[in-house]
C-alpha cells in the first residue's frame, strides 16, 4: 500500500483525503442547516392586546416588526440552501476520493474493497 501512496499525484491523494473528511464535514452544516431552518420558522409578528377589561386596546404589529421577520425569513433561506450546497459538495468531493482510491488500487493490480457506508 505504502508503494501505491507514493506513485499517487498530490491531488489524488487530496480526493482520498477530503472523502475521508466527510463526516467532519457533514456536522457543522446540518447545524447550519437546521439553524436556517429554525429562522424559517420562526412565527411572525402579531398584533396584541395591551388592555384587559371590555375596553381592552388592540394594538397592530409594527412594520418594523413584519420587515424584521421577513429579514430573518429570508437569512434562514440563505443559510439553510448554503448549508445544501455545502453537503452536495462534500459528497461529490467523496465520491472523486472513492473512484481516486479505486483507480490506484487497480493500477497497483489489487482488487478494491468496498466501501464502508455505516457512517456515510
Amino acid at each position: 500500500m505504502e508503494d501505491i501512496i507514493k506513485n499517487m499525484d498530490p491531488q489524488t491523494i487530496q480526493a482520498m483525503i477530503e472523502a475521508g473528511l466527510y463526516n467532519e464535514r457533514m456536522t457543522p452544516l446540518k447545524q447550519k442547516f437546521g439553524i436556517g431552518q429554525g429562522m424559517m420558522d420562526a412565527p411572525m409578528a402579531q398584533g396584541r392586546n395591551v388592555q384587559s377589561g371590555p375596553f381592552g386596546t388592540y394594538v397592530a404589529s409594527s412594520p418594523f416588526e413584519h420587515i424584521g421577520n421577513m429579514v430573518q425569513k429570508v437569512l434562514g433561506s440563505y443559510l439553510a440552501g448554503n448549508a445544501m450546497q455545502g453537503e452536495n459538495d462534500a459528497a461529490t468531493a467523496r465520491g472523486k476520493g472513492r473512484l481516486a482510491y479505486m483507480k490506484a488500487l487497480m493500477s497497483a493490480g489489487q482488487p478494491p474493497a468496498a466501501p464502508d457506508d455505516s457512517g456515510q
